[in-house]
């Protein structure tokens, strides 16, 4: 089978270096044998050389907009980036996966990977150094079983704006006056400090010019001076000694993290530095941390992820509203900002246990009683609904009521009593057993998809807190259609994912999602793909009002106004709507 272009976007400068570039090739190379790699790199000759040395197809482009235009062009359905600028991204076709961003744009991305770590806290889909490409030569080099220093090898990248290559060597000139090392100090190519100028005369420091890999330099080395990064995990890989020497505070932070020996590069606090390494140099250590075994791992995920189609928004069926508020995995929780929908990508799947314990001790645990406990209080919600539906029908002698996702029957209970004849769908075996043999009711234990309706005989389908558990939301509409009349009512009740608490925060929101919820809409959204289908909207009533969620200092004699206009302006937590079928 031909393989799938597959676009990895990079840069390279004399401020940030060949950091990302590395990692782009050695990301080319993992994926070689499921895609075929291209890469897009800025018009940097230095970086465009070491692409051309590794043969990997390559397009330079010149801008922004120039970059725009080559990936609407070029026939790609996947895109890897790996560089600081992500800021135009949020509105391509292209699935989109970003390396270690963390910038403001990172919402619109498909998946990130955040394989270094990071100050703060970030929901990236993938967190872990055994994400990390390295040169996959790195993980044949035989581990030392010694921690004795003879060799030192230093690199502090391409570019090396600090200039730490010099403050290194001057640290080292003055440890070498009482222990003797072999000393290697590599210069990146777009190196441009004292040493290209400096001569040296001492014989254990030998300067080079920049390499293609490490590779062979690591294999040699005890002990590898460098600055956070790629090359120090690489020297971790092959189980050499670590000590790092860091530009900036920040880069001193992810050290810290991973628990690196660190300092930072500060020209003027030389003796310190020094004081540190040679402390270092004695008594030797390296960080027990999980690191990749190889570059596989990344490339299995990223083959299954890029299998996968984009994700789009099931009302407006588009991408470019649309963030990802939750990630966990392979699977994300996005939310459109147009339509007011929250959905997971295609491929989710709960496989959820609608046992005894969905309404025993699960129920009790979120509402403090069982469901069958708790029953005074969906009594009171039940008798609200039925006299909304009763309104609504008008003058109907013994309509013929459907409720999907009958629960214990509590509401069919209540409807046959209300005048309805009434018949239900419970996929639970618990809640469809209860509902028959104590409640005396006829209910089917089946799925509702799995039901056929020879014609429509309802004039009510109701379904409290169901469609939110549907992965085939046009399937359940098409099938409530074939049993409603035309002119019938659809009474639902769902939470509202742009209620008081999804405004504040919608990621929040997200994170407390229940793993069985596929959607979570607004009712916005609710009407847009319910009118898709021949329903107009009759009412609306915003449940779920509280008070405190808009402030917990609001005093409890106000919460009756303070709900009234929750309500007004669509603030409640979760809704009930209801809708007739037109046609």
């Amino acid at each position: 089978m031909e393989k799938k272009i597959l676009l990895i976007s990079t840069f390279s400068d004399k401020k940030f270096g060949m950091g990302h570039l590395k990692r782009s090739i050695n990301t080319a190379k993992a994926l070689s044998d499921f895609f075929y790699p291209i890469i897009l790199i800025n018009n940097n000759q230095e970086a465009i050389k070491e692409i051309e040395k590794t043969q990997i197809p390559y397009i330079k482009v010149y801008s922004k907009k120039d970059e725009i235009e080559t990936l609407n062009k070029v026939s790609s359905e996947f895109i890897i980036i790996d560089k600081r600028d992500t800021s135009f991204y949020k509105n391509i076709k292209q699935i989109t996966v970003a390396v270690d961003n963390y910038g403001k744009d990172t919402d619109y991305f498909d998946f990130l990977f955040s394989p270094l770590p990071y100050i703060k806290e970030f929901n990236s889909n993938f967190s872990s150094l055994k994400y990390l490409v390295v040169d996959p030569n790195i993980f044949k080099i035989k581990k030392k079983q010694n921690k004795n220093i003879n060799n030192i090898l230093v690199s502090f990248g391409g570019s090396d704006p600090n200039d730490l290559s010099f403050l290194a060597k001057n640290l080292l000139e003055e440890i070498l006056i009482t222990r003797s090392f072999n000393i290697k100090i590599i210069l990146g190519p777009l190196y441009n400090g004292r040493l290209t100028k400096e001569k040296i005369d001492n014989p254990n420091i030998k300067i080079e010019g920049f390499k293609d890999s490490l590779y062979s330099e690591i294999e040699w080395a005890d002990l590898v001076i460098t600055s956070f990064g790629i090359t120090a995990i690489e020297s971790l890989i092959a189980n050499r000694l670590v000590f790092v020497i860091d530009p900036t505070d920040y880069h001193n932070m992810l050290s810290k993290k991973l628990k690196i020996p660190s300092v930072i590069g500060d020209h003027n606090d030389f003796s310190n530095i020094k004081n540190m390494l040679n402390d270092f140099i004695r008594y030797p250590f390296s960080p027990i941390i999980e690191l990749p075994e190889s570059n596989s791992f990344f490339a299995s995920v990223v083959k299954d992820i890029l299998a996968n189609k984009k994700s789009t928004c099931p009302v407006c069926n588009n991408f470019k509203d649309r963030i990802v508020v939750h990630r966990n995995g392979v699977n994300n929780v996005f939310f459109c900002k147009k339509d007011k929908i929250i959905f997971r990508n295609e491929t989710y799947f709960c496989d959820k246990n609608y046992g005894s314990e969905y309404f025993l001790s699960s129920y009790k645990k979120q509402y403090g009683k069982t469901y069958e406990e708790d029953r005074g209080n969906i009594d009171r919600l039940n008798r609200k609904r039925i006299n909304v539906i009763k309104r609504l029908l008008g003058r109907k002698s013994r309509p013929k009521l459907l409720e999907v996702g009958s629960a214990l029957g509590f509401f069919l209970d209540m409807a046959r009593n209300s005048g309805f004849i009434v018949k239900g769908v419970e996929i639970s075996k618990y809640g469809s057993d209860y509902s028959k043999n104590i409640l005396k009711l006829d209910v089917i234990n089946s799925s509702f998809t799995e039901i056929d309706f020879e014609y429509p005989s309802y004039d009510v389908v109701s379904m409290w807190y169901f469609i939110e558990h549907i992965k085939d939301m046009e399937k359940v509409i098409l099938k409530i259609k074939k049993a409603l009349k035309v002119g019938g009512i659809l009474a639902l009740s769902t939470p509202n994912c742009y209620g008081i608490t999804g405004r504040k925060n919608i990621k929040e929101y997200a994170k407390k999602i229940p793993d069985d919820h596929y959607y979570e809409f607004s009712p916005r959204s609710l009407t847009k793909v319910l009118e898709k289908y021949g329903f107009e909207k009759l009412k609306v009533v915003y449940t779920g009002c509280h008070p405190v969620r808009l402030w917990d200092k609001i005093p409890k004699f106000l919460y009756p106004v303070i709900i009234y206009f929750m309500k007004i302006f669509g603030l409640g937590d979760t809704f009930e709507a209801y809708y007739r079928l037109k046609k």
